[in-house]
């Protein structure tokens, strides 16, 4: 992320002060939840490239990156910070850990896959908003499997849920969730559905509780 000025951090904490989301509590989201980066095999990142850890659990960031410059010199930090449901937009608080500054963003959410992190304060003409883009790595310890391997003739999925699921009604709640189309729900024999999926909403699908595996799409072929 490019570093504000002094004084732009001093303005950013005071706003960061005065700022905090109203409304219900938002549920728990995998949204946020995953491995962020920018810069990385982008057009425009310029050498640079920034990674972000995060967990959003009702509401509530935590998390930590790394930012990279072209000269391959390297800042950790940690991240603290709050994400509404509602609006999903969220604000996040980059603590440096060498140099104990820290940086106000903000940002919003573009699909299951991207988000746009902006300084509010930093006015240097030309800035744009950076776009983090998620990586396809579960983001959760103990995710369920991902078997087979991948046909270019069938380039589904095959999701199958836990024992006592709903099928149809998880299936069409994780579809709204992530933002993809489910072709078939399987509720006779072993429960789930089938749909043409990004490697990242399987990453993220990985780790919803009610998901026991995910598979890729195969083809049949008979011998007449």
């Amino acid at each position: 992320m490019k570093s504000p000025t002094l004084f732009a951090i001093a303005a950013a904490a005071l706003l960061a002060a005065c700022y905090e989301f109203t409304g219900p509590e938002p549920a728990p989201n995998l949204f946020l939840t995953g491995v962020w980066a920018y810069g990385i095999g982008t057009p425009g990142g310029g050498g640079a490239a920034d990674t972000m850890t995060l967990s959003a659990i009702y509401g509530h960031i935590t998390g930590y990156g790394v930012e990279y410059d072209p000269g391959q010199f390297y800042s950790a930090f940690s991240v603290t910070g709050q994400y509404s449901d509602t609006t999903q937009s969220f604000v996040l608080w980059i603590r440096y850990t060498k140099s104990a500054l820290t940086t106000y963003v903000t940002g919003s959410v573009y699909g299951a896959d991207s988000l746009s992190v902006r300084v509010p304060t930093y006015t240097s003409p030309g800035y744009d908003d950076e776009v983090f883009n998620r990586l396809p790595v579960p983001p959760c310890s103990d995710s369920a499997p991902l078997l087979g391997a991948y046909n270019p003739a069938a380039p589904g999925y095959m999701v199958q849920f836990r024992d006592g699921v709903d099928a149809a009604a998880e299936a069409a709640l994780l579809a709204d969730r992530y933002g993809f189309v489910v072709d078939i729900v399987y509720q006779a024999g072993p429960k789930g559905f089938a749909a043409k999926l990004s490697s990242a909403t399987v990453a993220v699908l990985r780790c919803e509780p009610a998901v026991s595996s995910i598979e890729y799409d195969g083809v049949v072929t008979t011998n007449e």
